[in-house]
């Protein structure tokens, strides 16, 4: 996964993608990386309360491939911020949500957006640097 994703982020593919695949692609990872994501916590309900030993198994075996999809469609766009800063949406909205919702629960009003993303992206890059994720391999 990371020798693709490394020369993926090196290529000039992104670069010379039409507009409407390039819009696409963002589109897909905002869509589908969070859905990924949470059909890990049923695959792990089924490796818990499942009926049988096999069933327990499979589920169990479900969560890992579950676990590896979400990580791929987190990983792929983050290797192309440098080249698309617009792929950064889709983390953002997802892992700032909820400093989102506390800021605007204890911000004066009227809430200043702009401040609001600042917050949350610094946030954001916070968390990367903590995972070691912040660097962008070009």
């Amino acid at each position: 996964m990371y020798a693709v994703r490394s020369a993926f982020a090196r290529s000039r593919f992104f670069e010379n993608l039409d507009p409407g695949w390039k819009a696409a692609i963002i589109a897909h990872y905002g869509v589908f990386a969070m859905p990924e994501y949470v059909a890990t916590f049923g695959e792990a309900r089924m490796g818990r309360f499942g009926r049988a030993a096999a069933w327990r198994n499979m589920a169990l075996f479900g969560t890992l491939d579950e676990i590896r999809h979400g990580q791929l469609q987190f990983s792929f766009p983050h290797a192309l911020l440098n080249k698309e800063p617009r792929l950064e949406w889709m983390p953002l909205a997802y892992r700032g949500m909820d400093g989102v919702l506390e800021l605007f629960g204890q911000a004066a009003r009227p809430v200043e957006p702009q401040a609001v993303l600042a917050k949350v992206r610094a946030a954001h890059h916070a968390f990367l640097a903590r995972c070691s994720l912040n660097a962008v391999a070009a």
